[in-house]
């Protein structure tokens, strides 16, 4: 599907910090697997391992609402929250910047705040 011939991509990527990619052809893969065969398995592997992973976060984001969701990003990875702009963080949340906000606000309040009734 798509060798030998261009194929434009539905899908692209946007790079919000330094990143190296590595690119290569249908020609190049089949080449490298022709000549490593045991890499052929290895890669067969990792992708039954990669497919479980994605069916499972994506179950999990389907299941889960906006605020769960940042509680998850929050408890995994903390590290993004200081580093990737707001709009952003809410567009892979599922939310507008201004639920973000609130979401944010509301997780900040003591657990003890009488107005903390997750209700905004």
């Amino acid at each position: 599907m798509g060798y030998g011939r261009a194929v434009v991509s539905e899908h692209f990527l946007e790079c919000l910090e330094d990143t190296v990619a590595v690119t290569g052809t249908a020609d190049q893969e089949e080449k490298m697997l022709s000549e490593y065969p045991q890499l052929k398995a290895v890669c067969l592997a990792m992708s039954e391992i990669m497919a479980e992973k994605l069916q499972e976060n994506l179950a999990r984001y389907k299941t889960s609402t906006p605020e769960e969701r940042y509680r998850d990003l929050m408890e995994k990875r903390p590290d993004l929250l200081q580093r990737i702009p707001q709009y952003q963080i809410a567009s892979y949340l599922g939310v507008k910047p201004e639920s973000l906000s609130r979401i944010r606000k509301r997780l900040s309040r003591p657990k003890g705040d009488k107005n903390n009734s997750g209700l905004s």
